[in-house]
């Protein structure tokens, strides 16, 4: 049975997590998101695991620049990031593997080795090579959410504009009952919702062949809704 809640309440307390089209000019038909896998585990504490399967094939000339390097960022003191394969498949069919001693961290910090400001946002950038039109990039990695903001709470989001092409996305989720997480999704279908060993077991699905057009040049303003998307959370209010 789905829950409906309050979700201008629940986005004061959500971490948006970084959806495959990032926020890129309106690249419309520049590259298409062959695969979109989002597998995330919820202990009862609210520490995570997710494992993200991406594979974007570039369109055109455009998209090179844009995923020649792939960034993901992530907390240094709350979260671990580790890369489980990376690699660029060739038009023609061969391998190119993503050497990890090409991969960049760039890891914020404060004046004289001292605690950052205002943010300790790190980014680990993964170097493709040899990327051209018709290739594909792959990559698979693991985020682990080891010190929550909120213990024994989590909130997340994942939106797929309909400028993007999407051939096959899935966004799944394993929770504690005892979490009690609420759930809602716009233009995704929804494939499994059970149960399971003390667990809620929630799994949607979308794709999307036929990029909108669109006249911005830089992404435009979207409410919630208007693209596909889900919002999973265990917050009932702000307080």
């Amino acid at each position: 049975m789905k829950n409906s809640f309050l979700f201008v309440q629940i986005l004061a307390l959500c971490f948006l997590t970084f959806s495959v089209a990032r926020a890129a000019p309106a690249a419309e038909e520049y590259y298409k998101c062959v695969k979109a896998y989002y597998d995330e585990t919820v202990n009862e504490d609210g520490t995570e695991n997710i494992k993200n399967t991406v594979s974007i094939t570039i369109l055109r000339q455009d998209a090179v620049e844009m995923f020649k390097q792939y960034p993901i960022s992530y907390s240094t003191s709350a979260e671990k990031v580790d890369v489980i394969e990376a690699y660029t498949q060739k038009a023609d069919g061969r391998r190119i593997d993503a050497p990890k001693d090409n991969f960049q961290t760039d890891i914020a910090g404060g004046r004289a080795g001292a605690a950052p400001a205002f943010s300790d946002e790190s980014t680990l950038t993964v170097v493709f090579p040899d990327l051209a039109v018709g290739d594909t990039i792959n990559l698979v990695y693991n985020r682990a959410v080891t010190d929550p903001l909120f213990p024994k709470q989590f909130s997340n989001v994942h939106r797929f504009p309909k400028r993007g092409l999407y051939d096959d996305v899935r966004v799944s989720y394993s929770i504690p009952l005892s979490l009690k997480a609420r759930y809602k999704a716009f233009g995704m279908t929804e494939t499994v919702n059970k149960e399971q060993d003390g667990r809620q077991m929630l799994t949607w699905t979308f794709k999307n062949t036929e990029a909108k057009k669109t006249k911005y040049t830089a992404t435009p303003v979207t409410e919630i809704g208007d693209d596909p998307g889900v919002i999973v959370s265990t917050f009932t209010s702000y307080a």
